[in-house]
C-alpha cells in the first residue's frame, strides 16, 4: 500500500495518520512474511524428514536379506552351543554313572560285556527312581543283581562225573520214566546198559 492510496481513500488524513497506517500495514506484511517463512521452514523440515524416512526404508529393504542371513547364522550358533552343552552334560553324567557302577561292581566279572552294559543301564535308572530314595548304591546294586547269574565265578564247579562203581539202577521201561530220573541215575543207567539207554533217548544202536 502506498501513501497516495491512503490519501485518496482518506482525503483529510494528516501525515502522521498516513504514517501510522503505513506502519501498521508494514507490520502486518512483516508478520505475514515471518509466518510464511516459518511455515515454509516447517514444510521444508517435513520434506527433509520424509526424504530421510524414505532413504531409511530403502536401506532396510536392501539389507533385509543380510539381516535374515545374520539371524540364521545366530540361530545356528545358538543351536550348536546348546548341543555342545547337552553333550557335555550327558558325558559328565555318563562318567559319574560309570564311576559309581565300577565302585559297586568291584572285582566281579560279568559273563558278557552286554550283560554289564544292561546292568549299568538298570543301575542308572534305579538310582534316579524315587522308590529308591535314601538307598545307597551298594544296596541298589545288590537288589538288581541278586541271584541273577550275571557274574562268572572264580572257581566254577567241576562237571558231574558218574561214579566209578555205580550202584545198580532200576532200569526204566519207558522214555517218560527215564526222563524223571536224576542226572546221576541217568548216567549210571547209561554206564550199566548203554544199548537200552540209546534206545530210550532215540539214538541209533552203537556199532563196534
Amino acid at each position: 500500500m502506498k501513501r497516495e492510496d491512503i490519501s485518496r481513500i482518506f482525503e483529510n488524513a494528516t501525515k502522521e495518520q498516513i504514517d501510522e497506517v503505513l506502519n501498521i500495514n508494514s507490520g502486518d506484511i512483516g508478520r505475514a512474511k515471518a509466518s510464511g517463512d516459518k511455515l515454509q521452514g516447517d514444510i521444508d523440515e517435513l520434506n527433509r524428514q520424509l526424504d530421510e524416512a524414505r532413504a531409511t526404508i530403502k536401506n532396510l529393504e536392501a539389507s533385509k536379506g543380510n539381516v535374515e542371513e545374520l539371524q540364521k547364522r545366530i540361530d545356528e550358533y545358538k543351536a550348536a552351543d546348546e548341543k555342545r552343552a547337552a553333550e557335555a552334560k550327558e558325558a559328565a553324567e555318563k562318567a559319574e554313572l560309570e564311576a559309581r557302577f565300577a565302585a559297586v561292581s568291584g572285582d566281579r566279572q560279568y559273563i558278557h560285556d552286554m550283560v554289564r552294559a544292561g546292568v549299568m543301564h538298570d543301575f542308572g535308572a534305579a538310582i534316579h527312581d524315587k522308590a529308591n530314595l535314601g538307598k545307597g548304591d551298594k544296596e541298589i546294586f545288590e537288589a538288581l543283581t541278586k541271584d541273577k547269574g550275571y557274574f562268572m565265578t572264580q572257581n566254577p564247579a567241576a562237571p558231574v562225573q558218574p561214579p566209578v562203581n555205580p550202584t545198580p539202577t532200576v532200569a526204566p521201561k519207558t522214555r517218560a520214566e527215564f526222563l524223571k530220573m536224576s542226572f546221576n541215575d541217568q548216567m549210571n543207567f547209561k554206564q550199566q546198559n548203554e544199548a537200552a539207554y540209546r534206545q530210550l533217548v532215540g539214538l541209533p544202536p552203537k556199532t563196534e
